[in-house]
This record gives structure tokens, sequence and C-alpha cells, in this order.
């Protein structure tokens, strides 16, 4: 029986809520998957898992991508400073995109704060046109 995303991210918050194998749980999850023919889902099932994972434990999801990987003390850093500023707790997603050149951009509760460099030089580009 084929599921919505949403479905499947609720189901597998709640059986890793219940501490299950993580391994068992996962070959599990991927037999549905491909028996449903909904492989090409998964992406789309697991941002929408970290989604519920974050309300289901009264947090916000944060997603920052940077030109290159960030260290974890620059990871822990952008938490602290977005926890103080949202007042909750905060599951940070991280991506990588070498275009942006430098600087970061963060994705929080439906705004973009846009620091990358690439933002900056089109910026730069709009005001001397």
């Amino acid at each position: 029986m084929k599921m919505k995303a949403r479905d499947y991210a609720e189901t597998l918050a709640g059986v890793l809520d219940e501490k299950a194998d993580v391994k068992t749980v996962a070959e599990n999850f991927w037999r549905i998957l491909s028996k449903n023919g909904q492989i090409k889902e998964l992406p789309t099932i697991l941002a929408l898992l970290d989604e519920v994972y974050a309300q289901r434990h009264d947090m916000s999801v944060a997603y920052v991508t940077s030109s290159e990987e960030l260290s974890e003390s620059t990871k822990d850093n952008i938490k602290s400073k977005i926890e103080k500023m949202s007042g909750k707790k905060v599951l940070i997603k991280t991506t990588v995109n070498p275009a942006i050149l430098a600087g970061i951009i963060v994705k929080f509760r439906g705004e973009e704060y846009d620091l990358s460099m690439q933002n900056q030089i089109f910026k730069l580009k709009q005001h001397l046109v």
C-alpha cells in the first residue's frame, strides 16, 4: 500500500522514538519503499522526518548551506546563535554548495538569510547597473 511521504516520516519518527534497532528499521523501511515503488521519495521523506522529529521534541529546523564543509565548532556557533534568536532548541541540517563561493545561507522558519559571497556580488552588480 502506497503511503504519503509525511505518513512515512511520522511512522519512522514514532518507531525511532521507541528506541528501535536503527539497522532493522532502515532495512525494513527500504524494503517497504522498494515494494511500493517509492524509493525516489526517500529524500522528501527524510527531509520531512527532520521536521517531524523537531516538532515532536519542541525544536525547530534550520537549513544551513555553505561553500565548504563546516567544522563542528562553526555548526555549534551557528546553532547557538539561532537558538538564542528563536528561544527554541534547533536542529541544524547542513549542505555544501560551492557555487555560493563563501559565507552561508540560513533558512529558518520560512525566512532566508543569505550571507553568501555570491549574493554580495549579485547585490553589488545590481547597485552598479
